[in-house]
C-alpha cells in the first residue's frame, strides 16, 4: 500500500491486435474517466509499437487499482491488461497486473 501523498502515474497498457482496438481504447478511456471522477487527472493515451496505453496521475495508485480492475472485468478485458505505476519522478514501475508480473515498459 503507498502513501496518497505522493504523486504517481499509473498505466492501463494493452496489447493491440487489430485497428479496432482503437475503439476499444476510447471506450475505456471514457469509462474510467467516468468512474474515477476526482481520484485521478488523465493524462492522454498513446497507441503505436504494437501497444495501447492509458495515463493517468493520481495520489493513491492502489485505489485507483480497484476501480480500474472492476471495469477492466466487466468489460471482460482484464487478462489483456497490464497494469502498473511509478512514481512521476521515477523510473521503476511497480506492477498491480497481472499479478507476479515483471518487466513493465512502455515502448
Amino acid at each position: 500500500m503507498v502513501s496518497c501523498t505522493t504523486e504517481f502515474i499509473l498505466i492501463v497498457q494493452f496489447e493491440v491486435r487489430s485497428n479496432e482496438d482503437f475503439d476499444l481504447l476510447l471506450l475505456l478511456e471514457q469509462k474510467l474517466q467516468n468512474a474515477i471522477g476526482d481520484l485521478a487527472r488523465f493524462d492522454g493515451r498513446d497507441w503505436g509499437a504494437g501497444e495501447m496505453n492509458i495515463f493517468i496521475y493520481s495520489a493513491c495508485p492502489d485505489k485507483l487499482f480497484t476501480i480500474i480492475r472492476e471495469i477492466l472485468e466487466r468489460e471482460r478485458v482484464l487478462p489483456r491488461a497490464k497494469i502498473a505505476y511509478r512514481r512521476v519522478d521515477g523510473e521503476k514501475y511497480t506492477a498491480l497486473w497481472p499479478a507476479g508480473f515483471e518487466g513493465f515498459r512502455v515502448k
